[in-house]
């Protein structure tokens, strides 16, 4: 059994698929385990990629007696378990809460940190503040309340239809949205934004 040590002995339980400084790292949805990723470690370890899934604190095969379980808490240990692996590149992968998580280790992780996938993540924020320029603004957040209080289904099929691919960089000087990544090597390749669709992505 593949832990770190957190907290004098308290064990955060992870596994690791691969060899070599650069890794793919997924952290689950709250109350899940490293076993919600097992078909995507599998395809990513058979196309050649290092794969680390980690059960949270709490969850899994981790401990449960943790004094805290906040986000911030979850990302600490996500980036002790890159310093302990010595990995030198990663792209963090995060699902729901460890959406999350990711954006937040992926912060404290800083040019270690290559690439961030936000697998339907929560995120710390929704709304742009100083040093948060890809948060959505006030305005957007108030529309797509308005738009579900009046007819939920139809707004999310309205979503699902204009989304796209946009292959080319974005920066965050386009508006509001969110990266999404595909390897290798590590690069954005969507800017979920309005008005910036290319492609349409079905």
């Amino acid at each position: 059994m593949a832990v770190i040590q957190r907290e004098g002995s308290k064990q955060i339980y992870y596994e690791d698929y691969g060899q070599g400084p650069s890794a793919v790292v997924m952290v689950h949805a709250w109350g899940l385990s490293c076993r919600a990723w097992d078909s995507n470690t599998r395809a990513l370890a058979q196309a050649g990629f290092r794969v680390v899934a980690i059960d949270a604190r709490g969850c899994g095969q981790s401990d449960k007696d943790f004094d805290t379980m906040t986000l911030e808490a979850v990302a600490d240990d996500v980036v002790a378990l890159v310093e302990a692996l010595k990995l030198t590149d990663v792209v963090l992968n995060g699902w729901s809460f460890g959406g999350a998580v990711a954006v937040i280790a992926a912060t404290k992780l800083a040019s270690r940190c290559k690439g961030l996938i936000l697998t339907a993540a929560a995120t710390p924020i929704y709304t742009q503040k100083a040093g948060l320029e890809l948060g959505s603004t006030q305005e957007d957040f108030e529309q797509i309340v308005a738009a579900l209080a009046v007819d939920r289904p139809p707004c999310s099929k309205t979503w699902r239809r204009d989304v796209s691919v946009n292959t080319a960089i974005q920066s965050s000087s386009h508006g509001s949205g969110v990266y999404l990544w595909i390897l290798p090597p590590p690069r954005p390749v969507c800017w979920l934004s309005s008005g910036k669709w290319t492609k349409e992505w079905r």
